[in-house]
């Protein structure tokens, strides 16, 4: 049965899934022609995930003249050392970061790299929607002055092959504005993105010289490293947001775990935010954002047994913002029954990049 979210998959597309990644050809390449945007694909140790986000990224139709540049993050696995092999080839250039470990110096290693006007992103484990980087493209071209544009995710099961929408703020305070075409600009970018993440990464399309003026991605932070980026672009940047569906980002056990980590470690980015003198008009919810990310860590490490650390993390919830009854609730639900306490749970806000 299909996914009503799911793009048809026509009869070329198809042949490429079950062909190597590496035995196909990016506009760019095909044609000599100069990048008009460069797609970077951080890895590390991603295995055989990788063919599927680059099949992906060459079955895009009607794209723009595109390089892909994969940016190899110090992977040790013999799976991805295979498939990093194979694509040593014209049709996509494999770099080895020298930049610090992290998704953060990988990024930064591959714009280094990349000859494209527009930059775009995916992770080595998430795919593109056929029409993905065309809308996108589209949209960069219908404003004048917009040099940043994002679209939807859906989150994927690739077990199952099936797609969900998560929960999208902006996209319900925007309402009968959205626009999947020509897209919708957004003036106060930094109110909107100042809370919890629910943007990616994947699914933007950003000017290379926004990116420089932003001072690209912060290399100190493993977690929240795009958040920050986004905080930045916003301080002198116009967001056009795409209603339509520009990445499928991949749920599987390794992400949760990763997710658990990223509990432990992500809100130390909105802590540095917080002192930043640029983000002073957003600080209110900056702390907010605090606040939800000590307790979404709380559910998170209560989930896992780890009853001391969760109660520390409820604890500092309380103490960021102490007038917020949700957060004494979750001290409460700490010592409920897991049926009674499943109705103020908040799911975790932090991804693996």
């Amino acid at each position: 049965m299909s996914n009503p979210l799911e793009p048809p998959v026509d009869a070329q597309q198809a042949a490429d899934r079950s062909s190597p990644a590496g035995e196909r050809e990016s506009p760019a390449s095909r044609t000599g022609s100069a990048p008009v945007v460069s797609v970077i694909v951080p890895v590390h140790n991603a295995g055989v995930l990788l063919n599927d986000a680059l099949n992906s990224i060459f079955a895009q139709r009607d794209a723009p003249a595109f390089e892909v540049i994969v940016v190899d993050d110090r992977s040790d696995d013999p799976a991805t050392l295979g498939v990093l092999s194979d694509l040593a080839d014209a049709r996509v250039r494999v770099i080895q970061s020298d930049q610090r470990p992290g998704p953060a110096g990988a990024r930064n290693a591959g714009i280094a790299q990349a000859r494209g006007e527009w930059l775009a992103f995916l992770d080595a484990d998430d795919r593109w929607p056929q029409a993905s980087l065309a809308q996108r493209f589209q949209v960069a071209q219908g404003f004048d002055g917009v040099r940043w544009i994002a679209g939807r995710h859906a989150d994927w099961d690739a077990l199952n092959d099936t797609l969900t929408e998560p929960e999208n703020p902006l996209r319900n305070r925007i309402g009968s504005r959205r626009n999947s075409a020509t897209g919708t600009r957004i003036q106060d970018p930094e109110l909107e993105l100042g809370g919890p993440p629910f943007l990616r990464l994947g699914a933007m399309l950003i000017h290379r010289d926004a990116l420089a003026k932003a001072g690209g991605f912060d290399t100190r932070f493993r977690y929240g490293e795009d958040w920050l980026l986004w905080l930045k672009l916003a301080l002198g940047e116009k967001l056009v947001y795409q209603d339509a569906i520009s990445l499928h980002l991949r749920r599987h056990a390794g992400s949760m775990t990763a997710g658990l980590r990223g509990l432990d470690q992500g809100w130390r980015v909105t802590l540095h935010a917080l002192a930043q003198p640029g983000f002073r008009m957003i600080r209110p919810r900056l702390r907010w954002t605090l606040a939800r990310q000590f307790a979404n860590a709380a559910n998170g490490f209560r989930d896992h047994g780890h009853w001391f650390r969760a109660l520390g993390y409820a604890i500092r919830a309380v103490l960021v913002v102490p007038n917020s009854r949700e957060h004494w609730r979750r001290i409460g639900a700490m010592f409920l029954p897991r049926r009674g306490r499943q109705k103020g749970r908040t799911e975790p806000t932090v991804r693996r990049h």
